[in-house]
C-alpha cells in the first residue's frame, strides 16, 4: 500500500497483561505525531486473545494509522537456550526479547524503523527525529546508569566486548533500549540479528538482557555508525534527580533541562502509573494519555476509584498522626519523669495526676 504521507514504522511488543498499556502507548504517538506523517504499527505479542486485538484496533476508529499483529511464540523458540530464572535483574523478562525479532522478521520495504518499551508515554513528535544518512542506530545515553556505572554496569568492566567502554566510558557510552530508532534495511545487511543471537548464546544470563547485547553491537562494536539523541527522549519517572549529575555525556543542566520538559517519558521498575500512585513525576501524564485513548469512560472510573483510594489514605495517615500526637501530649499531662538537683544531689521526680513523688539517686 501507498501513501502520500511520511510514513514512520515503530515496534511494540508485550504479553496479554500489557494489551491496553500498550495501546495507550499508541495513542500517546498518534495524539502528537504531525499530520503529514502516517504511522505503522507492528506488535510483537504473545497470548493476546482476540478481545485484545480488538480492543487495540479501536484506536483506528479516532487516530487513522496501521496495525500490525505478529504472535512471537513461534519465533521465541530461537531463544530457548536463555531461561528467564537464571536472569541477575529479577524485574527483566524473556518477552524484553521480542524487540530483537525486528532486526529479522519487519517486511523488506521498512527502511526505518522505532522501538518503544510499552511502559513509555511519547509527548511529543517522532517524526522530528531523524537519523543520518551514515548512522544504522539511534537511542539515548542513559544517565542514571552512567552516573552510577560502577556499579549498574560493573559486568561490563570484566567483558572483552566492552573494552572500549572501559577506556572511554563517554564516548563509548550505555544507552537505553527502552526507545530507539534503526535502520532495518542495513541492519540486515550486517546481520545484526545474527550477531544478537551468537552474542546471547555465549551471554544468555548477562544482567541486562537485550540491553547489553545491543549496547555491546551498536555502542561498541559498530559505534560510528551509532546517533546520539538528547535526553529528552527517554527520562525515567521514578528516579531520584536532585543530586548533580557529573559522570554523563552531557552537562548536568542538560540533564535537568531534560527531565524538566521531556518527550518521551519511560515509566520504568515497579511503581507504574497504572499499577500504583508512587511514581516520582509524570504520574498524571500517562492518565491523560488515557483519557484520550478509546477506553476513556474506564479511565475516568479507574482514575477516580484511586484518587478516592489515595485521599482515603492521606485521610486514615492524617488521622493516624493526630492521634499519636495527642496521647503523646495527653501522656505528658499526666505522667513524666525529670531530673531534678537540690545541694548538689541527684532526685529523679516523678509526677502522676499532678502528685510529685521524690527519689534521691545515691551515688554508688
Amino acid at each position: 500500500m501507498s501513501y502520500k504521507k511520511r510514513i514512520i514504522n515503530i515496534v511494540l511488543g508485550g504479553d496479554k497483561n500489557y494489551s491496553k498499556v500498550i495501546g495507550i502507548t499508541m495513542v500517546s504517538v498518534l495524539n502528537n505525531l504531525n499530520i503529514n506523517t502516517y504511522a505503522r504499527f507492528f506488535l510483537y505479542t504473545e497470548g493476546f486473545s482476540d478481545d485484545d486485538i480488538n480492543e487495540i484496533k479501536k484506536i483506528k476508529k479516532k487516530y487513522p494509522c496501521e496495525i500490525n499483529f505478529t504472535d512471537v511464540k513461534e519465533y521465541m523458540k530461537v531463544f530457548d537456550f536463555v531461561e528467564q530464572k537464571n536472569f541477575t535483574n529479577s524485574w527483566i523478562s524473556k518477552g524484553s526479547l521480542h524487540r530483537l525479532f525486528m532486526f529479522k522478521y519487519l517486511p523488506d520495504d521498512v527502511q526505518e524503523c522505532f522501538y518503544i518499551d510499552s511502559d513509555i508515554i511519547v509527548d511529543g513528535d517522532l517524526s522530528q527525529i531523524k537519523l543520518p544518512d551514515d548512522k544504522i542506530f539511534a537511542a539515548v545515553p542513559e544517565g542514571y546508569a552512567m552516573q552510577f556505572r560502577d556499579q549498574i554496569l560493573a559486568h561490563w568492566y570484566n567483558l572483552p566486548e566492552f573494552s572500549n567502554f572501559v577506556k572511554d566510558p563517554l564516548k563509548y557510552t550505555h544507552f537505553c533500549s527502552g526507545f530507539y530508532l534503526a535502520n532495518i534495511k542495513k541492519a540486515k545487511e550486517l546481520n545484526i540479528f545474527e550477531q544478537i543471537l551468537s552474542l546471547l548464546k555465549k551471554y544468555p544470563d548477562i544482567p541486562y538482557c537485550d540491553q547489553d547485547i545491543l549496547n555491546a553491537i551498536f555502542g561498541q562494536k559498530y559505534q560510528e555508525l551509532m546517533y546520539y539523541l538528547p535526553p529528552e527522549y527517554n527520562v525515567f519517572a521514578d528516579m531520584d534527580y536532585s543530586m548533580n549529575f557529573d559522570k554523563i555525556p552531557f552537562s548536568n543542566e542538560v540533564f535537568q533541562q531534560a527531565v524538566k520538559n521531556p518527550i518521551v517519558i519511560h515509566f520504568g521498575g515497579v511503581n507504574k502509573p497504572w499499577i500504583n500512585n508512587y511514581c516520582r513525576h509524570f504520574f498524571h501524564k500517562w492518565w491523560f494519555y488515557y483519557l484520550k485513548s478509546p477506553w476513556k469512560v474506564e479511565c475516568i472510573l479507574k482514575y477516580t476509584d484511586l484518587i478516592i483510594k489515595k485521599q482515603a489514605i492521606q485521610f486514615i495517615h492524617n488521622i493516624v498522626s493526630s492521634t499519636k500526637i495527642f496521647i503523646k501530649k495527653f501522656f505528658k499531662q499526666i505522667f513524666s519523669v525529670r531530673n531534678e538537683y537540690k545541694k548538689n544531689i541527684k532526685h529523679k521526680v516523678i509526677t502522676i495526676l499532678g502528685i510529685k513523688i521524690k527519689f534521691k539517686i545515691c551515688k554508688k
